[in-house]
C-alpha cells in the first residue's frame, strides 16, 4: 500500500519520468491480488471488496490498453492484462456480481482472440482454455437459478412448526459461525481457476448478507 501511495502522490513527477500507465496499472493488479490472498486465508469479506475496488479501477481507467503493438515488451504486456481480467473474473464471480462477470466474460474471449491474431508466434492455448472454463462454468451455474437466492436463512427456511422454538432460541443465543472447510473433486469437475462449482454454490450459501434475508421476506 505505501508502493501506490507513493505513485499517487508523485503520479506526475514518475509519468515524467517515464512510468507507463500499465505499470501503473500492474501495481493496482498486484495490491488486488494481495487483498484476494487475505480473503483465502481470512474469509473476511471485506478484503475481497477492497480486491473488486482496485481490479474494477484497473478496468475503467484502462491503464492495459494500447499494449499491442506485437513486440517483445508489448506480448508480456499482455500477459499481464490477462492475468488480471482472469483474477477480476473470479472475484466478481464469489462477489456475485453477475453483470460484472458478464462484462469480463465477453472482454477476455475478445482479449485473447486478439492476442492470437497479434503474437501470432506465441502459442495461447491455455488462454483459450481459461475462457472455456469460465464459460462452462456459468453455463452450469445458470442452469440451477431460480428466484430464491441459495442462501439458507434458518428464520425463513425452516419448516413453519418449528418457527417459534427458533425464535425463542435466537432470542436467548445467537448462533454465530466460525469455520468450514471446503472441498470437492470429481472426475471432469466443472471449475473456473481452483474455484470448483460444488464450492462456489456452498461458499454462495454459507456466506449469508442481511439484503439476502429481505429477498426471502419478499418471496415468502
Amino acid at each position: 500500500m505505501r508502493l501506490w501511495k507513493y505513485q499517487q502522490e508523485n503520479r506526475a513527477k514518475l509519468v515524467e519520468s517515464g512510468l507507463q500507465r500499465w505499470e501503473i496499472g500492474e501495481i493496482a493488479s498486484r495490491i488486488g491480488q494481495l487483498y484476494f490472498g487475505q480473503y483465502t486465508r481470512t474469509s473476511e469479506a471485506r478484503f475481497l471488496l477492497e480486491s473488486y475496488i482496485f481490479y474494477e479501477a484497473i478496468l475503467n481507467r484502462g491503464y492495459f490498453e494500447g499494449s499491442s503493438k506485437g513486440s517483445v515488451k508489448d506480448r508480456a504486456v499482455r500477459f499481464k492484462e490477462l492475468r488480471f481480467y482472469a483474477r477480476f473474473l473470479l472475484v466478481s464471480l464469489i462477489l456475485n456480481r453477475l453483470e460484472m462477470v458478464n462484462v469480463l466474460v465477453e472482454s477476455f474471449k475478445v482479449l485473447v482472440d486478439d492476442s492470437k491474431a497479434t503474437f501470432r508466434e506465441t502459442n495461447f492455448k491455455e488462454w483459450k482454455q481459461v475462457v472455456q472454463e469460465i464459460i462452462r462454468f456459468m453455463k452450469a451455474d445458470t442452469a440451477l437459478m431460480n428466484v430464491r437466492p441459495l442462501r439458507y436463512c434458518a428464520m425463513f427456511d425452516s419448516y413453519p412448526a418449528s418457527l417459534p422454538y427458533l425464535a425463542r432460541f435466537h432470542a436467548k443465543k445467537v448462533l454465530k459461525f466460525r469455520d468450514a472447510l471446503l472441498t470437492s473433486y470429481h472426475r471432469n469437475e466443472v471449475k473456473f481457476a481452483e474455484l470448483t462449482l460444488d464450492t462456489f454454490r456452498m461458499l454462495q450459501c454459507l456466506e449469508v448478507g442481511t439484503k439476502w434475508i429481505f429477498l426471502s421476506k419478499a418471496s415468502g
